[in-house]
């Protein structure tokens, strides 16, 4: 039986971190992966949807040509060319996902799932291997709610919506959450008909309604059929054409679609580690870990979206630093998780970014807080890129500390950063009004989103 340092079982962003920090103090570490370098994000996520909603927003801005000054330009897509495209950036982004690099700096990989044997001992194809401390980094996978005839039907995920050989002519997708919300519209620019089912009321129901709300309405403006509040009941297929059922309070809707894409959250992978075997607990079918990401057994740490704290690959990769550091830090040195400045972005055309508090959130807090609002119709460089859909909304408190931020308008994930950091540094409104912000910018929205807070000229 090979003996190691550190087994990391799974080498999404999280694990990798984990691995490549671990390292770096001369272990020996095992890398057990069932796919390739980089996780689901480089292959499934990230990487090649926001490849495709580039490509989908390039093509818009063509379509748009007359609004800045050019000629209309009559430009049919070709599917399998934007897919190679993407292919392509998926292979420059993970160096082709090959393991070679990893084992050539002294890693050893095993290609294969693995299941706890005892606290100490995994299995990976058969091998027995034994660590002295192990990482449990397994990412997620799509969650498929139990619909009455889905799985005969048949449906795609991300995984493989992003391997398409054609586009459908008509998609359905089921889950108006970012994934849901990012496959829908880059399809829809790219020439299907689709629409969106959602059991909340709202799309995005983790983000601030009435900010999604205008985003909806951007949405449907392009033609994309949005339904909220609605459950699905049944699925059937009659030759080519699928059939969906679905509820909205006492009426029955029926919708025709060529293709199903399920986007209604994620679940973690937990059935096939065997994790009873090693003693490590599940809190609601997610890996129980403490403040410091530690599980129930001493020796075993977990991190990224497994955790089910927040699934986005940079957190994964905050949690992989500080879990590097804790492998070796006496109890009184190990670090702390601390997610109260965490951004995050929806990638659609306005993108949708938020960081901090809601409105709502703040009020279930109990907090008293004051609401500021400006909308990108009133920012000149909007105007100049033709780009003024969308809105600021901030929250802050009594002494007008900023709280939280939900930005949806052009470069909202660049945008939502500079809330970050004052809300990290402890910033109010009027710290941040009296910066200057360089002319014509789309930060300027920031600046100008503090004057709702403020009794004088700055």
């Amino acid at each position: 039986m090979s003996q190691f340092d550190l087994i990391v079982i799974g080498a999404g962003g999280g694990g990798l971190t984990v691995a490549a920090e671990a390292k770096k103090k001369g272990i020996s570490v095992a890398i057990i992966e069932k796919d390739r370098p980089g996780g689901d994000c480089s292959y499934y996520g990230c990487v090649p949807t926001k490849t495709l909603i580039h490509t989908a927003k390039v093509l818009q801005y063509i379509r748009r040509a007359p609004e800045y000054g050019l000629p209309q330009v009559d430009i049919r897509p070709q599917f399998d060319q934007i897919m190679a495209h993407m292919n392509r950036m998926v292979d420059e982004i993970t160096a082709g996902g090959s393991w070679e690099p990893w084992e050539q700096q002294g890693f050893t990989v095993y290609r294969g799932a693995g299941k706890f044997l005892s606290p100490h001992e995994v299995e990976v194809n058969g091998d027995r291997i034994n660590g002295e401390k192990i990482v449990i980094a397994v990412g997620t996978e799509p969650a498929v709610p139990p619909i009455e005839g889905l799985e005969e039907v048949g449906y795609i995920t991300n995984v493989e919506a992003v391997a398409l050989k054609e586009l459908p002519r008509r998609l359905l997708v089921l889950g108006a959450g970012p994934i849901g919300m990012e496959f829908a519209q880059l399809f829809t620019r790219l020439g299907a008909m689709v629409t969106v089912l959602e059991m909340e009321d709202h799309i995005l129901p983790k983000e601030d309604p009435e900010v999604a709300g205008f985003l909806r309405g951007f949405l449907e403006e392009e033609r994309i059929s949005i339904h909220t509040g609605v459950t699905v009941a049944s699925v059937h297929q009659e030759g080519d054409t699928k059939f969906v059922t679905a509820l909205l309070g006492d009426r029955t809707l029926h919708f025709e679609t060529d293709e199903i894409l399920v986007a209604a959250g994620r679940r973690a992978p937990l059935d096939q580690l065997a994790l009873k075997n090693a003693g490590v607990k599940e809190d609601k079918g997610w890996i129980d870990v403490d403040n410091t990401l530690r599980t129930s057994v001493p020796h075993i740490w977990a991190v990224g979206d497994c955790t089910g704290k927040f699934l986005f690959t940079h957190v994964a990769d905050y949690q992989g630093r500080l879990v590097a550091h804790n492998l070796f830090a006496q109890n009184q040195e190990a670090k702390q998780v601390d997610y109260q400045v965490v951004p995050w972005v929806t990638f659609t055309d306005p993108e949708l970014a938020r960081v901090g508090l809601t409105e709502q959130e703040a009020q279930d807090q109990g907090l008293k807080v004051q609401v500021g609002r400006l909308n990108f119709s009133d920012v000149e460089r909007a105007h100049l890129m033709r780009e003024q859909k969308g809105m600021l909304k901030v929250v802050v408190a009594e002494d007008k500390r900023i709280l939280g931020a939900t930005v949806l308008g052009p470069h909202a994930d660049d945008l939502i950063h500079e809330f970050a950091l004052a809300i990290k540094a402890g910033m109010n409104t009027h710290d941040v009004l009296s910066m200057i912000h360089a002319y014509p910018t789309l930060s300027e929205a920031v600046r100008w989103s503090m004057w709702a807070f403020e009794d004088e000229a700055v």
